[in-house]
């Protein structure tokens, strides 16, 4: 398996990573892919901006 992702171009996923996917999926458990609307995956894309700068600290 890590095979499979080494060679696809990607890291291996972390278990941090496998559990904001167990909550999204959680969450969206009756939502298909297309349901998410533009303000949706920005919603999103911001709550992972703020995690990753939190993350980082503010000059990083």
């Amino acid at each position: 398996m890590a095979a499979l992702i080494s060679d696809s171009g990607y890291d291996p996923i972390e278990l941090h990573e496998v559990e904001l996917l167990d909550t999204l999926h959680a969450a969206t458990k009756d939502v298909t892919e297309d349901a998410f609307d533009a303000f949706e995956r920005r919603l999103l894309e911001g709550a992972f901006e703020i995690i990753a700068w939190r993350r980082r600290g503010p000059a990083g």
